[in-house]
C-alpha cells in the first residue's frame, strides 16, 4: 500500500490522509503483537501487564502534552515575529 498508494485512500480524516491512519493502526497492532507474543506478556500476571500498559499510556500522554506546548510556543513566535522567553 505504501508503494502503490491507492487513490481511494487519498481522502482526509481528522487532518490526515486515510492511508496514514491505516499505517498508524497497523503499527499499533504490530507493537501489540510483538509485546504480547515475543515479550511473553500473555504469561505474566495481570498487574504487570497493567503496569506496562499504563506506563506507556502515561508517557505517550506526556509526550503529546510537551509537543502541544512547544508547538504552540513556536507557532506564536512565527505569528508574532518575536521570542517571548529567551533562555
Amino acid at each position: 500500500m505504501g508503494i502503490y498508494k491507492p487513490h481511494a485512500l487519498d481522502g482526509h480524516f481528522l487532518g490526515m490522509k486515510i492511508l496514514n491512519w491505516i499505517f498508524i493502526t497497523l503499527t499499533l497492532v504490530k507493537a501489540y503483537y510483538i509485546t504480547w507474543d515475543f515479550m511473553h506478556m500473555r504469561d505474566e500476571t495481570p498487574a504487570l501487564r497493567r503496569m506496562v500498559v499504563w506506563t506507556a499510556v502515561f508517557l505517550i500522554c506526556y509526550l503529546i502534552f510537551i509537543l502541544l506546548q512547544e508547538g504552540g510556543y513556536i507557532e506564536s513566535v512565527y505569528r508574532n515575529g518575536y521570542v517571548k522567553t529567551n533562555f
